[in-house]
């Protein structure tokens, strides 16, 4: 048999090719369509509504799914379908709450949205607006209902009396979900820093920090004042005494005045030891160098 007697003609071979062709696309297409009919079904199939969120708080405080459901507009009267739901506009949303730092979401089948999510963390309370944390970022947030409750030192500014553009601050600023940009809040952290840096032995414990006047006009007003809870314990003694100190400081040698402060607390101790009062506010002006005026 010779080898031309093998070779299929070119109109048989074109006309196999033509029907590999149009079944591949049929069961391509086929497939298409089954897969588009599964989609809209599932998308129409009340089984896929949204019904269940399930949480998981990596860092903070937890909030109830409530909360959680508010921000991403989700409720049983108005039933979302669970692949219909768009992940990265929830994350969005979800990050437009004053409480939620970090968010990340994924879809459980067939009908539950599973958030992790961290909560921003409080280090004090702004004392120029109620109900009002901040973090070490200097962001703003509510406090209350949301967080167990607990003992923070308190910042106050001053936001009242702050026209705009002065000390870096506008007007209505200590708006929730915002930071709080300017000097006298930075120094009121950095104080807050220097403090928890101490021997955690001194149990000291920042009251509040007041930087309201370290952008006065006249030179002599200008001042930070920082109240402390100092709590110490003689040998012969069971019973924890506490002292409270109100620290006059300056707006550029403050952290060398903490440190003298820290170093003045040893004879402050000795002298609260003689004294029987030791829960009276004694002031103590640390501005003038290698001085100190207690009263």
């Amino acid at each position: 048999m010779n080898q031309s007697d093998t070779k299929i003609p070119i109109g048989k071979a074109l006309a196999i090719i033509l029907a590999s062709l149009c079944v591949s696309l049929g069961l391509g297409l086929g497939g298409f369509f089954w897969i588009k009919k599964i989609r809209e079904d599932r998308f129409k199939d009340p089984k896929f509504n949204i019904i269940a969120i399930a949480q998981v708080c990596a860092k903070g405080q937890n909030l109830k799914t409530g909360y959680l459901a508010e921000w991403l507009d989700l409720s049983i009267d108005k039933p979302v379908n669970l692949y219909h739901y768009n992940l990265q506009d929830a994350k969005t949303k979800l990050l437009e709450s004053p409480l939620i730092h970090w968010a990340e979401l994924k879809k459980i089948p067939p009908n539950t949205l599973y958030i992790e999510y961290e909560t921003r963390e409080p280090i004090a309370f702004l004392d120029d607006v109620k109900n009002t944390a901040i973090d070490s970022q200097g962001f703003l947030f509510p406090y209350k209902p949301f967080f167990t409750p607990q003992r923070l030192p308190k910042i106050y500014i001053g936001i009242s009396d702050i026209e705009e553009g002065i000390s870096g601050l506008k007007q209505g600023a200590g708006t929730w979900g915002e930071s709080l940009p300017g000097y006298r809040i930075d120094m009121a952290f950095k104080i807050y820093k220097l403090l928890k840096q101490y021997d955690p032995t001194y149990e000291i414990n920042v009251i509040k920090i007041d930087t309201s006047k370290a952008s006065a006009l006249s030179f002599g007003q200008r001042e930070i004042v920082v109240i402390l809870e100092d709590h110490f314990t003689f040998d012969d003694e069971k019973k924890p005494r506490i002292q409270n100190y109100a620290l006059r400081l300056s707006t550029d040698k403050f952290a060398q005045e903490l440190a003298n402060f820290i170093v003045l607390r040893k004879e402050l101790v000795k002298c609260t030891q003689i004294h029987s009062d030791s829960k009276m506010l004694s002031v103590i002006d640390l501005r003038l160098l290698d001085l100190a005026f207690i009263h």
